[in-house]
């Protein structure tokens, strides 16, 4: 009895003594998360709507700075020392980046509208990141074969073969001098080019030991091709693709590539296996094996992607002879927007010239307007192509084909701030630009309200130069000369009525040249379209050439 009394108080006793204060078990301290910002500050070359991405968290607003660099020609290098000596800032904002605890991504859309070379420089908090690149309409691409070097130049504007673009290619050789003075020696290094081809682009025969730099240059627009050529031949090429461009957490991505090796100029089918990693947005390890390729120099797999994977951009890493070749995709998670945006023009039509007026109203799904919410909109312009004639299904065929893989041209009008009212609507106004050719006129909106959710909502509107639209159409692509070309005229309303009207025909003449073509008149005319809106205007071609 004795013994169990003792055996109560010393149990008493010890539970009294574990809640005292400072003496219960220690709680697990929460990891602090710091905050991170980095962007790539590599040389690069931007096409079409310029952007830049940035990784990082705990970060919600950065300041932008943006300068042009006056770079003279495609030789000079990107060196930042020239912003010291010439600053020519081009604009300053303020970027909301909304980075939060989760590491992530968030792409900066640049205000860009000229050709050039441009340094920008972001200030988030303690951090400072600057990356200088080169905006050009000109895109290049060169394949390499030994002693055969093809060079293709595009508009990226007009998504056509620049005609009038000339190719330069030059040999680079590094130089290096020792400079005694006195005890000191200092050692000299520089590099010297010499131009071997400069012309039209297209397939080029030349002696391609060294090292070669290869530009596209039109006017002041000029874009060179980034990777050395002649100075290392790759071995292999490999070519990595997924069954899908972006997956959800949790999501199986399936992957496929082909490897070809290059032994004398010829590309073979290898035999043996390849290292291939998947890595995550944060460099993290998802996949790694190593696989067999089949008889046909492929390989393929899938993973499963964990719940808790980081959102951005991961990478396929195929690794073969000590060579590593990346293919990216993206990881993002789909929330249901807990509100909507809704964007209207005032009008279906306007001409050239006239305000635009989009009306942009936001409100939840569960009822109730976005009050207060900052709306930032941007307008873009593109080019409005008038096409009604029938084709046959071979010709619609080939052209939704063609027209898959063209996009229309752009140009950047204007990009600004509004407050949505008690009622969540607020109104942008616009002037409407001249322009060369009939545009849609494009408005992105996005809405972020008191708990910084955001949604986007947009509308489009016909900026016409007239009242109507007029199409023409010849019933072959090429003619012998001599022979009578017939073209077929086509006006229609805005609304898509017949019009009756006359018209003046002007033939012109394509004369290229490196600095830029001509097109002198060869022949005038005059017609009367019908009463549905067509007519047709015959001519003999004068000579050969191309017409316009």
């Amino acid at each position: 009895m004795n013994q169990t009394r003792l055996h109560l108080l010393l149990l008493a006793f010890l539970v009294l003594l574990w809640a005292q204060p400072g003496l219960a078990a220690p709680k697990k301290k929460a990891a602090q998360v710091h905050p991170s910002f980095y962007m790539d500050q590599g040389y690069t070359v931007l096409t079409g709507r310029p952007s830049v991405a940035i990784w990082g968290q705990m970060i919600s607003m950065a300041e932008c700075s943006l300068y042009e660099v006056p770079y003279s020609g495609p030789d000079e290098p990107a060196d930042a020392e020239k912003i010291a000596s010439h600053p020519l800032p081009v604009r300053h904002w303020t970027q909301s980046l909304s980075l939060g605890k989760k590491y992530g991504q968030k792409r900066i859309y640049l205000p860009v509208t000229r050709q050039g070379t441009y340094r920008l420089v972001i200030r988030a908090g303690p951090f400072r990141s600057q990356k200088t690149f080169r905006y050009s309409l000109l895109g290049m691409i060169v394949k390499q074969a030994p002693g055969q070097l093809l060079v293709l130049v595009e508009d990226m504007l007009k998504q056509a073969t620049a005609r009038d673009a000339r190719v330069e290619v030059k040999r680079v050789y590094h130089m290096t001098r020792v400079v005694k003075k006195g005890k000191k020696t200092r050692t000299i290094r520089w590099d010297r080019t010499e131009t071997v081809y400069r012309g039209k682009p297209g397939l080029l025969s030349l002696d391609l030991s060294g090292e070669f730099t290869v530009a596209a240059v039109r006017g002041g627009d000029f874009v060179r091709y980034r990777e050395d050529l002649g100075a290392k031949e790759r071995s292999f090429k490999v070519y990595v693709y997924t069954d899908r461009p972006i997956y959800r957490p949790k999501g199986v991505v399936h992957f496929r590539g082909i490897l070809r090796e290059l032994t004398a100029g010829r590309y073979t089918i290898p035999v043996g296996s390849v290292q291939v990693e998947v890595r995550d947005s944060q460099d993290g390890v998802l996949y790694k094996k190593t696989l067999t390729l089949t008889p046909f120099g492929s390989f393929s797999d899938h993973l499963a992607l964990p719940e808790e994977v980081p959102l951005g951009d991961c990478s396929i890493v195929t690794t073969i002879d000590n060579k590593a070749h990346y293919q990216p995709f993206s990881v993002g998670e789909y929330r249901k927007p807990e509100f909507q945006v809704e964007v209207a023009p005032d009008r279906k039509h306007l001409t050239m010239g006239e305000d635009l007026v989009f009306r942009v109203r936001s409100s939840y799904y569960f009822g109730g307007p976005v009050s207060d919410g900052k709306v930032y909109y941007q307008i873009r312009a593109y080019t409005r192509y008038f096409d009604t004639w029938e084709r046959s299904e071979e010709e619609a065929w080939a052209e939704e084909a063609e027209a898959s893989h063209r996009s229309h041209g752009e140009e950047f009008v204007k990009e600004g701030e509004v407050r949505l009212s008690e009622t969540g609507e607020a109104l942008v106004t616009v002037p409407s630009m001249k322009h060369k050719s009939e545009k849609i006129y494009q408005i992105q909106a996005t809405v972020t309200d008191a708990s910084s959710r955001t949604a986007k909502g947009s509308a489009s509107v016909d900026v016409t130069r007239g009242e109507f639209l007029l199409g023409a159409l010849c019933d072959r692509f090429a003619y012998g000369k001599g022979e009578t070309v017939s073209v077929k005229l086509l006006a229609r309303d805005l609304d898509g009525k017949p019009v009756s009207t006359p018209v003046k025909i002007q033939v012109d003449l394509e004369k290229w040249a490196p600095r830029g073509s001509t097109y002198p008149n060869v022949l005038t005319g005059e017609t009367v379209l019908n009463d549905k809106g067509e007519g047709v205007f015959a001519f003999q071609a004068p000579r050969s050439g191309y017409f316009r």
